[in-house]
């Protein structure tokens, strides 16, 4: 296998070329996005990655604290599960003026 060409510069890359196949559809919707914005499909692109990156790396945070939290015994129940979730879904109680 050939080895990848060095760059000549020691500066590092403002970007990196990626190449992905879309469905004509998504095309449209991607080329109404950047006109809208007036930004091009390259930025909407990054933009949708970077999010999509950042939330993904959230979730697996979070997964492995709670895999570490499960790994130490620290669980709780079904019903204290349900009862912190109803608790978090009830609107907050307005205080008097």
């Amino acid at each position: 296998m050939a080895e990848p060409k060095k760059r000549k510069t020691s500066r590092p890359r403002k970007s990196v070329a990626v190449s992905a196949r879309i469905d004509p559809a998504t095309a449209r919707s991607l080329e109404r996005l950047a006109a809208a914005h007036g930004r091009s499909k390259s930025w909407i692109l990054a933009e949708a990655i970077r999010g999509h990156a950042a939330a993904e790396a959230e979730f697996l945070a979070a997964v492995d604290e709670g895999l570490r939290a499960a790994e130490a015994g620290r669980l709780i129940s079904d019903a204290e599960l349900d009862a912190r979730l109803a608790r978090a879904k009830r609107p907050p109680r307005r205080r008097a003026a």
